[in-house]
């Protein structure tokens, strides 16, 4: 269309102009990439679209429940993108689970060694988002035999708080393996002094660190 052949992109972050690549075959991407993009027809111009494109070695990670369409953080990377959620549940970095736990299996790079691996929770009560009951790590040799390292269980809200955000973390140092599990527990329904009695609970989860 014409629409089509007026877009304009940057690959390095700035805004784009008449000036910059005109789309007229696919991008190919080979490193971590800022795509920057618009229409420009005459002297209009629509608004810029910003995608941020990261490269990996990392298969993809598993997922045994579906992460939700609408907070998916950017698909199925979003938990190893460096990427960090705040207490802003809507800021595009945090994956939501509605009703389901979170339960992930990612294959580890067997060149870097790991002490540690944290994540985060986020818990906004207003928005029927509560931490996990109770977050396990896995770990497994073989793709499919799993062995429990440990369960952090989270104590439950009794009354509204500010959102907040909850840092696990798994001491990992004396363990070999080649893929971990994460299992949060969603806590299934808000409870009855929470305005959605009854209703679907959230988790939200953000990055997943593996520290040296």
């Amino acid at each position: 269309s014409e629409d089509q052949n007026s877009i304009y992109y940057t690959l390095d972050g700035t805004e784009p102009t008449i000036n910059s690549f005109k789309y007229n075959i696919p991008i190919e991407i080979e490193s971590n990439t800022i795509i920057k993009a618009k229409v420009i027809i005459d002297k209009r111009e629509s608004r810029i679209i910003t995608e941020e494109y990261n490269t990996t070695e990392i298969p993809r990670p598993d997922y045994i429940f579906p992460f939700s369409e609408k907070f998916h953080a950017g698909g199925s990377f979003a938990l190893l993108d460096g990427k960090f959620g705040s207490t802003q549940y809507s800021d595009g970095n945090w994956q939501g689970f509605e009703g389901n736990n979170a339960e992930i299996i990612i294959q580890v790079d067997k060149s870097k060694s790991s002490n540690k691996i944290k994540m985060n929770f986020l818990e906004d009560l207003d928005r029927w988002i509560f931490f996990p009951s109770s977050v396990s790590l896995k770990y497994s040799n073989d793709d499919s035999n799993f062995t429990l390292l440990n369960t952090i269980e989270i104590d439950q809200p009794t009354k509204y708080r500010d959102a907040n955000i909850k840092n696990i973390s798994f001491d990992v140092s004396n363990i070999d393996f080649t893929n971990i599990k994460i299992e949060a527990t969603n806590i299934g329904k808000c409870p009855t002094w929470h305005k959605g009695s009854g209703g679907k609970t959230w988790i939200f989860i953000d990055e997943i660190e593996f520290n040296e």
